[in-house]
């Protein structure tokens, strides 16, 4: 089974531990669960009780990877390279040829700004938890379980933007 938690599953036990306890029911005895980087130190985000700039496909080819070789234990997926919100900001200025930047919002600014966006008050804490992670740089390590699992480096953040290009248009 390849779980995601939805943003708006706040109640881990509610809501996911169930699930996990129906697949174990039926015979199911591999679960991939997609966290979060630095779940492990911020134990306000769900993902905590369960167990970066990345791109989806390195992601989904491990996902495929522990099903097909029934791997089993944690990876901590990243990029070749650890990017805070400003270096972010200047890779897609520089790819998409125009300015890009990032104004470092306060957290209480960046919980209003997504309310206000999304109009999903339960979404916004999950995104703030995620946002602060990063911000404050638990999640800047490099890791190289990608070509662990994978047996190639990680896509870098300019190889993502360009491949995508029209996505940010």
């Amino acid at each position: 089974m390849f779980l995601v938690r939805p943003p708006e599953m706040i109640r881990v036990h509610q809501h996911i531990t169930p699930a996990v306890d129906a697949a174990e029911r039926v015979g199911i005895d591999h679960v991939v669960f997609l966290s979060v980087i630095g779940a492990d130190k911020n134990p306000l985000v769900p993902h905590a009780t369960i167990e970066s700039w990345l791109d989806v496909r390195g992601v989904a080819g491990v996902g495929v990877r522990c099903f097909l070789d029934h791997r089993v234990g944690a990876f901590d997926l990243t990029g070749p390279e650890s990017l805070d919100y400003h270096k972010v900001a200047a890779i897609l200025s520089t790819e998409l040829d125009h300015r890009v930047t990032y104004d470092r919002p306060g957290f209480l600014s960046f919980c209003f700004r997504r309310l206000r966006r999304e109009h999903s008050p339960s979404t916004v804490p999950v995104m703030a938890s995620i946002y602060t992670t990063a911000r404050l740089g638990f999640a800047a390590r490099v890791t190289d379980d990608i070509r662990g699992v994978l047996g190639r480096e990680p896509r870098d953040l300019s190889s993502f933007v360009r491949d995508h290009r029209s996505a940010w248009s």
